[in-house]
């Protein structure tokens, strides 16, 4: 009934059907004392073990689904115009994994579908520009001969495509490496891949050998690494929002109609 309360009828034995001579109704109240006796001492023995053996148990199987405020995430939250909370969870972590390697720091926030999609479309960039610049179009260095070095401010800004090559993380580090490694003399770790020119001559055969390949190759590594740096914002900063247009469907005007533009 609606107090809660639970009304056991009577019935008497005779009108009760009898299973092996004992009445139904007998039969389903000591299967449900049976069932009761079960399940008091299991649960029991679940406090035995969360206390004892597995002091974690409980925490994991019990999981208390009302919305209290010590339930929430510590991370940071990222509302979204519709009302939905993104759990961006530590910045600064999904930040550096994004940079590490593309889509992971998204994969950390449990943005699963544009972590896979960031990993598959910036990768795929950047190796494709890779393969097809025969691993020559990503270096640190100008020369790997300091007196071939371009003097000014042309030397300086003639490695600017690295700065954006270098945002799809783990992939561009062998450059690095091979960038490190540099000595008079000595070839390059890892040959021809990812290794700076020996001198001008040298950069320039590859111009030759490879033609519009090389810049064609040297444009796709570039977009990758730039399209990286953009995830990495979206990892540490959320998503970006433009604000919702002003409703005109109730009669009101716009700020620019108020000022008569």
């Amino acid at each position: 009934d609606q107090t809660g309360t639970t009304t056991i009828r009577s019935f008497s034995a005779s009108a009760v059907p009898r299973l092996n001579g004992t009445p139904k109704n007998r039969i389903s109240l000591t299967n449900t004392r049976l069932s009761r006796r079960w399940a008091i001492g299991l649960f029991r023995l679940g406090g035995a073990a969360r206390i004892g053996v597995f002091p974690f148990a409980t925490d994991v199987l019990m999981i208390d689904r009302r919305d209290k405020p010590a339930d929430k995430p510590k991370g940071t939250i990222r509302p979204t115009p519709d009302g939905i909370e993104i759990d961006l969870r530590d910045p600064l972590i999904a930040g550096l994994l994004a940079w590490i390697w593309p889509g992971a720091g998204h994969l950390y926030q449990r943005r699963y579908a544009k972590g896979m999609l960031f990993m598959v479309c910036i990768l795929g960039t950047f190796f494709f520009g890779l393969v097809l610049g025969e691993g020559k179009v990503v270096y640190a260095a100008q020369f790997r001969d300091k007196a071939e070095a371009y003097p000014g401010i042309q030397g300086k800004l003639s490695r600017w495509p690295f700065a954006m090559q270098i945002g799809v993380g783990l992939p561009a580090s062998p450059a690095v490496l091979q960038w490190l490694g540099d000595k008079p003399g000595v070839p390059p770790k890892f040959g021809t891949w990812m290794a700076s020119p020996e001198n001008r001559k040298e950069l320039s055969k590859w111009n030759k050998d490879l033609g519009t390949r090389y810049d064609l190759a040297l444009l796709y590594t570039v977009i990758a690494g730039l399209l990286n740096w953009l995830a990495i914002y979206d990892a540490a900063a959320g998503p970006a929002f433009s604000e919702p247009a002003e409703d005109k469907s109730k009669g009101g005007k716009s700020k620019d109609d108020k000022d008569g533009k």
